[in-house]
């Protein structure tokens, strides 16, 4: 069977998304932040919008949560301003992260590397789907366009040096901005950081589905 590949090194690990309807298959993605009323309602929008622009040759499903949501929390209103300067109306309500949504999920994806701590310390059972938005860009683009082998041959070992306060320190320019409690500016440049960066992402995604579908 065909395969959605999302795990810890891009499109040559073995985590997969199921066939959908009429052989389509389907990648489970959940977008994780503080709140759950501002960035990761506002990429779980976004990401519908342009993955229907896109066309992208697989389904999506998306859900948000937040790490300290309070439950039923109505999206920000400059929040949804933004979206709505964009052609996308969103209906929100925060809900807090469960397990249960870690299970559901093909790819887990956090706005900041501090989210991402948070969820490594808290389920490491799910640290294989578990980045931070830009970091697993990063990692596709480092297979779509180098190629790098997947891990089972080009496995190394963590530095000797390795530390939490090392790893935030690298990957804190990959964190997407935090709006909360700014004006509409803030929010209409965390849109656009989002937007950005989702619409690689899927692009990527894409990639990597017809480049596996010309191998066939």
């Amino acid at each position: 069977m065909d395969k959605v590949r999302v795990g810890k090194n891009g499109p040559g690990d073995e985590r997969m998304a199921e066939k959908g309807g009429e052989g389509v298959e389907t990648l489970r993605l959940l977008y994780v932040c503080t709140g759950n009323t501002c960035r990761s309602p506002m990429a779980a929008a976004l990401t519908e919008q342009l993955a229907g622009q896109l066309n992208v040759p697989f389904r999506l499903q998306t859900r948000s949560r937040g790490l300290y949501a309070v439950d039923g929390d109505p999206m920000s209103v400059h929040a949804q301003a933004a979206l709505a300067e964009q052609g996308v109306t969103a209906e929100h309500r925060a809900a807090m992260l469960e397990e249960e949504d870690l299970e559901w999920a093909d790819l887990v994806l956090t706005m900041t590397f501090q989210h991402k701590r948070f969820l490594w310390e808290a389920f490491p059972a799910y640290q294989d789907k578990t980045f931070t938005l830009k970091e697993y860009i990063r990692e596709l683009e480092n297979s779509v366009h180098n190629k790098i082998p997947a891990a089972s041959e080009n496995e190394t070992e963590a530095p000797a040096d390795f530390s939490w306060e090392y790893l935030t320190n690298y990957f804190s320019s990959l964190d997407v901005r935090d709006p909360y409690g700014g004006d509409l500016e803030d929010y209409r440049q965390t849109r656009d950081e989002l937007a950005a960066s989702i619409r690689r992402l899927l692009e990527l995604l894409a990639a990597t589905v017809d480049a596996r579908e010309n191998r066939i």
